[in-house]
């Protein structure tokens, strides 16, 4: 596997753990920092694969 189908899955992964601790967390803040990074992950893996 080469380095960018690694780095886009990886991205894909935190991307899709972040959204889980959104979808789980009773903070709103919490939950607004979560989604960004998800967010951040999202395009970071969209950029890169």
């Amino acid at each position: 596997m080469d380095d960018v189908q690694e780095n886009s899955r990886y991205y894909a992964r935190r991307a899709a753990q972040e959204r889980a601790v959104v979808a789980r967390s009773d903070d709103p803040l919490a939950r607004r920092v979560h989604a960004e990074l998800a967010e951040r992950y999202a395009a970071l893996r969209d950029s890169r694969g």
